[in-house]
């Protein structure tokens, strides 16, 4: 079985607030890169995970 990471998104909306979630690595990414090519959001991920995160939305759709 291969072991998840958990990371931090920051995700910045181009209007609208900027948000935080936890959630897995390779679903963050698929889901920053998207984001990136439909210019929907600038989104880092980083490992800076604090409590009171909330989970990723829809992280399933986003894994491999």
């Amino acid at each position: 079985m291969v072991a998840m990471t958990q990371c931090h998104l920051t995700v910045w909306f181009y209007e609208g607030p900027v948000l935080h979630f936890c959630g897995e690595e390779c679903a963050a990414t698929a889901f920053a890169h998207a984001a990136y090519l439909q210019h929907l959001a600038l989104v880092t991920i980083d490992h800076n995970l604090v409590p009171g995160l909330k989970p990723f939305p829809c992280q399933r759709l986003w894994m491999p």
